[in-house]
């Protein structure tokens, strides 16, 4: 049997190898893609690359221009030149010589159609008078279908109180007809375009013949459809209405524009003209000084130094700079990965079991690198513009909240420095970016290991904003020695930042979903008395309940202190015990009255059903859908501990057969192997050796804990688990000092000497 436990653990030690190997290699593969995409995506940085920022002081040696080159304009200069050029630029309109002759023939049959019906008209009237002396009735009607037809075939239609005004007023008519035919001379003469003036932005256009004839008029002085139908109203102010209406339905029909707008050719030719805008200013010639030691950075300054940048930048590297510098960013990235990696393996050696956060991990760096790509492509624009850094306004932020949701908070500092030292890089080596973005890091850290509320979301946010506004201001005011060379406009991107910065709490959710992992919200969510689970435990098991009460309060108090993630171990505390809730009788806190239900089983048979619980446990934790890290927590609270009391009764009962059967009163395991995890397997063990100390005094409670710590350490249990002995003389006092609270009325202290005083 002794030689079977051997080779058991022999398998079992084979098999974890096996993983660690298989997640290193993992690991390797994820930090290698991250080095290498890592080092494409970071922005190419020339070591001749001056940052430069409008107002602040140049402490750099004089700066002299190393070659001729031109001064750019700035964008918001040649923007507006673009603008002021499409403003004068005119609109083109193609003549259409045909429509002028249309509208006079309208004209002419139009009205030759009016004398026609009026004759018609009178004579039909004089008809219908004569009708009961001379005419027959079918000859009235025969003269009436010819009038129909014939205004029928007038548009606009004409009324009858319009022929009866006519036949009454024949001189209107011709009247009505001169001016008609006198305006469409005048309007065609000018110009009639299809276009309304008020939507044509140039204040000239250009109206153009078939034979590339070309007049250039102020567009106040050609006609449109509103102006043309003004220009009939005032010509027609002598007519009566009757005949103004008429005119004016006339033009609205037979009178159409003679210019059309061409809207092709107007934009090849304004793509000429702006392709004609010199990007220059003027030249800065070898040799001559653009900014002096001291000098404060012009507007004018700055623009020469921006388009020296930009010449440096257009001057083509050779294969031996790309080559020494992509291998510079490998090996920069690489380093950095080294660094976290190594960090890691020492202090959070479980994570290399989870592959998936250290993909989340290096996914969130990868981002940021990208949007510093993106926010150095158009740094120049942003600058020239507003006069700000872009980069303040990615939400570097959203990296601590992240990292220390998903992981902790010490990774959390760790994360914080690394992507504000590669965005720093990034944005022109600046230090004062990577000042600034520390320290609000570094804060929102903080904010977050305090997290127990949602509201604490928006009061992070908050923290921010002010961290980012004092250090930023602190460190201006130290470097330039009054508050006027301050660029004040960046204030506004850090506003910006801390809005963006409450996105990442809805972000948290989704990542959650998609790596399968536990973050601090839920958590949070799991410390709800009100979760079904907890409610059984309540109602099957209430002395376990308690006890997972005052181990959970154990155990924060405890994490708290060595820098372990207090409410992980917390919420692990109240679910590690669930287990129980089957066979709640079988446990001594749930007992009264001394009923032992043990007394019918075998030493064996009773071991086995309190190991059972932790399977129990796990079973109903899958079955609730806890999140791994807390599963983890039941599984591992016990180690592999051996059942000590039912144990010693075995081999009482059993001396020659205690050793071989020993493996059946140990749990299956595994040991701790987190901070966490240890704190609740100590804090679960010294909190039910206590409760079977009558009157506990402070002397028994310390030796209760040293005794208790002293046989997890001789046992191994703690061996798999990164904690120290440190951590271990840190976690013996905070314990007593919780049971020294807990137990406080019971505790008794050494009676005072009571002697007589003479």
């Amino acid at each position: 049997m002794i030689q079977e436990n051997k080779v058991w653990k022999k398998k079992i030690s084979l098999k974890v190898q096996t993983i660690l190997y298989r997640s290193n290699v993992q690991i390797g593969i994820i930090a290698a893609l991250f080095t290498i995409i890592g080092a494409f995506v970071l922005p190419v940085r020339n070591a001749n690359e001056y940052r430069v920022e409008l107002n602040e002081i140049w402490n750099e040696p004089d700066l002299i221009a190393p070659f001729d080159f031109p001064i750019y304009k700035s964008p918001d200069s040649l923007q507006k030149e673009k603008k002021q050029l499409i403003k004068q630029l005119p609109e083109v309109f193609l003549e259409n010589s045909n429509q002028m002759n249309q509208a006079i023939s309208g004209a002419d049959s139009f009205f030759n159609q009016l004398q026609h019906v009026l004759k018609l008209w009178q004579t039909w009237q004089a008809q219908k008078k004569m009708n009961v002396y001379r005419i027959r009735s079918e000859d009235t009607s025969l003269y009436y279908q010819k009038f129909k037809q014939a205004i029928h075939s007038l548009r606009p239609e004409v009324e009858n109180r319009l022929l009866q005004y006519y036949t009454q007023n024949p001189i209107a008519l011709s009247t009505t007809y001169t001016i008609g035919r006198q305006l469409i001379e005048q309007i065609y003469n000018v110009g009639y375009i299809n276009k309304s003036i008020s939507d044509i932005h140039s204040e000239v256009i250009s109206l153009r013949t078939e034979g590339q004839y070309e007049r250039l008029l102020a567009k106040s002085r050609v006609f449109d459809r509103e102006k043309v139908n003004s220009a009939v109203q005032t010509s027609s102010q002598a007519l009566a209405p009757l005949c103004q209406n008429l005119l004016l339905r006339f033009f609205q029909y037979y009178v159409q524009p003679n210019y059309l707008y061409n809207d092709s050719i107007y934009q090849l030719e304004k793509q000429y003209a702006l392709n004609a805008i010199s990007p220059y200013v003027s030249l800065v010639r070898k040799g001559e000084l653009i900014v002096a030691k001291g000098a404060k950075i012009t507007k004018d300054v700055a623009n020469k130094i921006s388009s020296l940048n930009k010449e440096q930048q257009q001057v083509p590297y050779s294969q031996e700079f790309w080559g020494i510098h992509l291998i510079g960013k490998i090996l920069l990235l690489s380093l950095l990965t080294a660094i976290i990696l190594l960090y890691l393996s020492l202090n959070r050696r479980e994570l290399f079991l989870r592959w998936k956060k250290i993909v989340l991990l290096f996914s969130i760096f990868l981002v940021m690198i990208l949007l510093s790509a993106v926010a150095d492509f158009f740094s120049n624009t942003f600058a020239s513009l507003y006069n700000v850094n872009i980069f303040y306004f990615i939400p570097l932020c959203m990296v601590p909240i992240f990292i220390t949701t998903f992981f902790d908070d010490r990774i959390g500092f760790l994360g914080n420095i690394m992507i504000a030292l590669l965005v720093a890089l990034a944005n022109h080596y600046n230090f004062e970016f990577f000042f600034v973005q520390v320290c609000a890091g570094s804060v929102t850290v903080f904010k977050l290991k305090l997290l127990r509320r949602r509201e604490h979301f928006f009061s992070t946010a908050a923290v921010v904003f002010v961290v980012y506004i004092v250090a930023y201001l602190s460190y201006n005011f130290y470097t330039k020695y009054s508050w006027q060379y301050v660029n004040w406009a960046n204030l506004v991107l850090f506003f910006i930042n801390a809005l963006l910065t409450l996105s990442a709490f809805p972000l948290i959710y989704i990542l959650e979903k998609f790596f399968n992992l536990t973050s601090d919200i839920s958590l949070i969510e799991l410390l709800d008395n009100e979760h079904p689970l907890l409610k059984r435990l309540y109602e099957k098991a209430p002395g376990t309940y308690q006890h997972s009460l005052q181990v959970a309060i154990i155990a924060e108090e405890v994490a708290k202190k060595i820098g372990a993630h207090a409410l992980l171990v917390h919420v692990g505390a109240l679910f590690h015990d669930i287990g129980k809730i089957e066979k709640p009788e079988y446990f001594t806190e749930n007992q009264r009255d001394n009923d032992n239900h043990h007394q019918d089983l075998s030493p064996m048979e009773s071991a086995q059903l309190i190991i059972e619980h932790v399977q129990i446990g796990e079973k109903l934790a899958r079955e609730y859908r806890l999140p791994l890290e807390i599963i983890e927590f039941i599984r591992t609270h016990h180690g592999t501990t051996r059942v000590e009391f039912f144990y010693r009764m075995y081999q009482n009962q059993e001396p020659h057969k205690a050793l071989e059967d020993e493996h059946n009163f140990r749990y299956p395991g595994p040991k701790p192997y987190t901070r966490e995890q240890a704190i609740l397997m100590i804090a679960d063990s010294i909190e039910a050796a206590s409760r079977s100390l009558a009157s506990p005094t402070q002397s028994e409670l310390s030796k209760l804990i040293e005794t208790i710590i002293a046989t997890k350490i001789d046992d191994k249990q703690l061996s798999s688990a990164p904690i120290s002995f440190r951590d271990l003389d840190i976690m013996k006092k905070e314990i007593l000092n919780v049971l020294s609270s807990i137990y406080h009325n019971r505790i008794k202290y050494p009676e005072p000497r009571t002697e007589m005083i003479v």
